[in-house]
C-alpha cells in the first residue's frame, strides 16, 4: 500500500489561499485555477430544481424555442480551464481506468503480442479521455478505504501510459480547507479535484507539488519483471488427538 501524503497546514495554505492575494514568484494556487469554473457558473447556469421542474419549463417554453435558443447562443464560451480540471470521484476513476486500460494496451503491443479484446473501446470510445492527470487532490477525509486502495495502483498505472510527462502526483488536502474549495467551484461539496497536463496557469502550482509529493511507489507495479516470485510455504505439524468413546464403539 502506498504511503497516504497529506500536506502540512503551512503547505496547504501555499496552495489554497484563505485572504491574502497571489504574489508573483510564489506557487499558483488551486483556488486560484478553479475559480473561472465557478464564476461561470454561478453566472450562467440555473440550478437544478428536479425532473418534473424542468418537464414544466420545457412545456412553458415550447412555444419561445426561438427565443431559447437566441439566449443560450449569446452565452459567453466556458474558461479555458473547463477543460483542464476534472472533479467528482466517479469522472476521476473513470478517466484513471480508461489510462490504465490503455497502458495494458501499450505494454502488450511492446512485446511484439496482439491484445485480445477491449482494444477498440479503449482507443475508439472515448479518445478525449486520454489526457495524464498531472496531479489529483483528495478533498475529502471520509474515502470509503477500497478507495484508498485502488487509487494509488490507479495512478500508477493510469501515469505509464504517458512516460514522457512528469508522474501524476497524488495528494491529500486538509479539510479545513474544503469549504474555500467548494466555495470557488459553486458546488456544495467536492472529493476530489484532478489536473490535466497543460492547465492554463498551473506551472507554480505543479512545480510546488512535484518538489513536495513524491512518485508513488509500488514494486510490483513499477518493475514486474524483476519481482522474485516466492512460492507458497506450508508448515505442516503433526497432532494427535484422542478418539472419543462413540467412535470406539463404531469400530
Amino acid at each position: 500500500m502506498a504511503a497516504r501524503i497529506t500536506l502540512q497546514p503551512k503547505q496547504a495554505d501555499e496552495i489554497i489561499p484563505r485572504t491574502r492575494k497571489h504574489h508573483s514568484g510564489s506557487p499558483v494556487q488551486v483556488s486560484s485555477i478553479v475559480t473561472p469554473i465557478g464564476r461561470y457558473s454561478l453566472n450562467h447556469k440555473t440550478p437544478s430544481k428536479g425532473k418534473r421542474s424542468k418537464k414544466r419549463e420545457l412545456r412553458s417554453k415550447r412555444d419561445a424555442k426561438g427565443a431559447l435558443t437566441k439566449l443560450i447562443d449569446e452565452a459567453p464560451p466556458k474558461p479555458e480551464i473547463s477543460s483542464y480540471v476534472v472533479f467528482g470521484l466517479n469522472i476521476v476513476l473513470q478517466r484513471l481506468e480508461y489510462l490504465s486500460n490503455l497502458s495494458k494496451i501499450q505494454r502488450v503491443k511492446s512485446h511484439g503480442m496482439k491484445f485480445s479484446g477491449g482494444e477498440k473501446a479503449v482507443n475508439e470510445n472515448k479518445p478525449f479521455l486520454n489526457h495524464h492527470f498531472s496531479a489529483i487532490f483528495i478533498v475529502s477525509m471520509s474515502q470509503p478505504a477500497i478507495i484508498e486502495e485502488i487509487l494509488p495502483q490507479l495512478v500508477v498505472t493510469a501515469s505509464q501510459t504517458h512516460p514522457e510527462l512528469p508522474e501524476t502526483r497524488l495528494a491529500h488536502i486538509s479539510k479545513e480547507h474544503h469549504n474555500k474549495l467548494c466555495e470557488c467551484l459553486n458546488i456544495p461539496r467536492v472529493s476530489i479535484i484532478g489536473i490535466l497536463d497543460g492547465a492554463p496557469f498551473s506551472s507554480g502550482l505543479l512545480e510546488f507539488i512535484r518538489k513536495h509529493v513524491p512518485e508513488i511507489w509500488i514494486p510490483h507495479l513499477r518493475e514486474p519483471g524483476k519481482v522474485p516470485y516466492v512460492p507458497v510455504q506450508i508448515n505442516a505439524v503433526e497432532t494427535i488427538s484422542k478418539v472419543s468413546a462413540k467412535r470406539q464403539k463404531l469400530k
